[in-house]
């Protein structure tokens, strides 16, 4: 008959500093015995009795131990108890691989590990074994489902350089959530400079794509496989630009801006000119150059050197200047300009190239006694004389010869 809680069992141990153990419930089996199950397991080496007190008078079947016709079994004390817990398999290491920042772990374990979250660094150390190689220090770790633990490193461990890793157990059993143990409580072992399969990927180099330029907006396009470092870029990381067309005056960078779709905009000391050749060059600066101070990507591998990359010219041809209107009153003949841009303003000295002429028969000649540039993209010609009510004048402009 199937037992509710615990008829009268107790069970102790006598191995100093054990934690009390009370019955949790309690199931009597066909082969004369009856199974308790505890409110902690007995670990292998603990001592441990049992003891049994049948309640008083003859008790009811399903309240107390007793056997098919209703005899109660008896009471006894202090029954020694054969532990047959094994001891815990070792909780050991089983491998190691990196990638970049990432180190995994892996252990043999019987029982899976306990998942609780780790603060801070239980113990491990890393070591790069390859020279000139910067320290690593590990920043966090994570228990994983699959028995293994990521260590997330200070730094990223580049293709090809050999490290290992190391793992001190804490003295005495560690507590849950500050040591690597299984789900049971098994401290995993301590172990010295386990090798580490480096998995980290070759880096692609950071190349230049091409060029483009418009006006004093120069464009750099580069190939990589991660987004470049938008940190801000102080003064010039090395650009230079040079025309190759005759007679151009000389072009420097005034500045650098990294932008987010893998491009570098230059801003040039002039514009180029429409039709103009330019070309472009970067020199990376010597060593591994710091976030802000060269161009690199996201992950800090620089751009690589390159020298007269060909700049595709998007400047567009200048909307030529063209006469719009004219008119007069006395002898201030006001010229209007159709133009893209504001008209240079600096001022004229004498006539640069205009002619006024009178159609009215009799009129005397006229000629331009001075020329001022206004604001407004027109030109207010001084005449030598008024032109009359219902005169009929006429204005005409020669370019002088070339720029």
């Amino acid at each position: 008959t199937a037992i509710t809680g615990n008829p009268g069992f107790t069970v102790a141990s006598t191995t100093a500093g054990s934690a009390a153990i009370t019955v949790s419930s309690v199931r009597v089996n066909a082969d004369k015995t009856v199974t308790l199950t505890l409110s902690r397991a007995v670990v292998n080496g603990e001592t441990v009795t049992v003891s049994y007190t049948d309640a008083a008078g003859d008790g009811a079947s399903g309240s107390v131990i007793q056997d098919s016709v209703g005899t109660d079994a008896s009471s006894f004390q202090n029954q020694a108890v054969t532990n047959n817990t094994p001891a815990p398999a070792p909780v050991t290491v089983k491998g190691a691989t990196v990638n970049g920042n990432q180190l995994v772990v892996a252990f043999n374990a019987s029982n899976d590990l306990d998942l609780t979250a780790i603060t801070g660094n239980p113990g491990f150390t890393v070591a790069s074994t390859t020279a000139g190689s910067a320290a690593i220090t590990v920043s966090s770790v994570r228990v994983n489902a699959d028995k293994t633990v990521t260590l997330t490193l200070s730094r990223a461990v580049v293709n090809g350089e050999t490290v290992t890793v190391s793992y001190t157990d804490a003295a005495g059993d560690g507590a849950s959530g500050s040591v690597i143990q299984d789900s049971v409580g098994t401290d995993a072992s301590s172990f010295q400079n386990q090798a580490v399969t480096n998995n980290t990927p070759v880096i692609p180099p950071v190349t230049v794509r091409g060029a483009t330029v418009n006006g004093n907006q120069l464009v750099v396009a580069f190939n990589a496989s991660n987004d470049l470092d938008l940190t801000a870029i102080t003064g010039n990381p090395g650009f230079s630009v040079a025309s190759t067309t005759a007679g151009s005056a000389a072009i420097t960078v005034s500045s650098v801006r990294v932008n987010a779709d893998k491009t570098v905009t230059l801003t040039l000391s002039r514009a180029v000119a429409n039709g103009e050749t330019v070309t472009v060059s970067y020199t990376d600066a010597a060593g591994d150059g710091a976030s802000g101070s060269v161009i690199q990507d996201s992950a800090g591998t620089d751009a690589s050197s390159f020298q007269n990359q060909a700049v595709t010219n998007n400047t567009p041809a200048p909307a030529p200047v063209t006469v719009r209107g004219a008119t007069v009153n006395g002898n201030q003949l006001v010229v209007a300009f159709n133009a893209s841009n504001d008209l240079d303003l600096t001022a004229i000295t004498g006539n640069p190239g205009f002619s006024v002429a009178s159609t009215t028969v009799g009129s005397a000649a006229i000629t331009v006694s001075s020329v001022r540039v206004n604001a407004d993209k027109t030109v207010t010609l001084t005449l030598s004389r008024a032109v009359v009510n219902g005169e009929t004048v006429t204005v005409s402009y020669t370019d002088a010869a070339g720029d």
